[in-house]
């Protein structure tokens, strides 16, 4: 079943052309419809792709704007999330080190309360029992002796105290440097590491942003350069059809100029019938038996489905013309229109 409104066009066109051509037997040669109508035609093609390329400035503008602003996001996300892992790592790495500090500072103070509470002690129990020793003869020596070892034992005491306080506070500073210093390389060697990675993965993931784009693109052009092409041969094989149809069937019109007088389309000559269900569709035969070809629009009246078609003239011994169309619905009306001699679409016959 051809399409309605792809022939419609065409066909009234070239009938009305005929009548002209039968009625007055000239043709007007000032005119020229053919360029008219490219002078117009190419005016709406230039508008249509003024405004395909205006839509598409618009369109790359707003993907590009848009791609900046998402990248500007994920940029200072990226950025936010580096600082908050390097001060968390700041902060446990401050608390570790202080509390090492807390206990070994516990640990000498426990250490020195130790010795401090019970040197006296010792040293009473010391000078007792060598006191009962030696009875009152050696009461002057042991105190004597007794005078030089606190002297010596407090000054060795000091002196000690100042060799492991001083060497000890060597060691903390020189430690302390070499963790900060450890601090600070690990940090930026990881830093370094992490900008190498976010460089390279920003590359990767743009590079393949970018193929995945052309590879749409030209994927995209490549089928509507092809379904364009498909159109375009398909419009023009239709319309050579109905073209090359449209010149033979002005020649048999013509033909008729000096037999009929006025020359109609006799709708006594054309007739439909019902030739039940084939292949699943109800199927219309309609035959024609006028001198020349007619066009004619069908429509069921239970389903609103309508077309467009024509049957051939009656050729050399054939008797009629014929042609037909098919509608998948049983029952109803079909109604058939044809264009008279005049150019109006007028009802012919109504078929059960």
């Amino acid at each position: 079943m051809k399409n309605a409104l792809s022939l419609k066009g065409k066909i009234a066109a070239g009938l009305a052309a005929a009548t002209l051509l039968s009625s007055t037997g000239v043709a007007f040669a000032n005119s020229n419809a053919g360029t008219q109508f490219g002078v117009w035609a190419d005016a709406r093609i230039q508008a249509a792709q003024n405004a395909v390329g205006l839509a598409l400035g618009l369109s790359k503008a707003n993907a590009l704007n848009t791609l900046q602003n998402e990248t500007n996001t994920k940029k200072n996300t990226a950025v936010s999330e580096v600082n908050t892992a390097a001060q968390t790592e700041s902060n446990a790495t401050q608390a570790a080190i202080q509390a090492k500090l807390d206990e070994h500072l516990a640990s000498l103070q426990n250490a020195f309360n130790s010795y401090s509470s019970t040197l006296g002690a010792k040293f009473d129990a010391f000078v007792a029992l060598q006191n009962a020793a030696t009875q009152s003869l050696f009461s002057q020596k042991v105190a004597e002796l007794t005078g030089q070892l606190t002297t010596a034992i407090t000054s060795a005491q000091a002196a000690g105290v100042e060799k492991v306080t001083e060497e000890s506070l060597l060691k903390k500073s020189q430690a302390t440097s070499d963790l900060i210093a450890k601090i600070n390389k690990v940090k930026a060697d990881l830093q370094a590491l992490i900008n190498a990675e976010q460089n390279t993965a920003t590359t990767e993931v743009n590079a393949f942003l970018t193929s995945q784009v052309n590879g749409a693109n030209t994927t995209l052009n490549n089928t509507i350069e092809t379904l364009k092409a498909n159109a375009v041969a398909a419009f023009a094989a239709a319309g050579q059809d109905v073209e090359d149809s449209a010149i033979l069937n002005f020649d048999k019109v013509i033909s008729r100029l000096d037999k009929e007088t006025p020359i109609k389309v006799d709708v006594q000559k054309l007739k439909v019938i019902d030739l039940g269900i084939i292949d699943g569709n109800r199927t219309y035969k309609v035959e024609n038996t006028n001198e020349f070809d007619v066009v004619y629009k069908w429509k069921l009246t239970f389903t609103n489905a309508d077309g467009v078609s024509e049957t051939k003239s009656k050729e050399g011994s054939a008797a009629m013309g014929v042609s037909y169309f098919n509608t998948p619905v049983l029952g109803g009306v079909v109604i058939i229109q044809w264009q008279n001699e005049n150019g109006d679409w007028v009802t012919g016959s109504i078929y059960n």
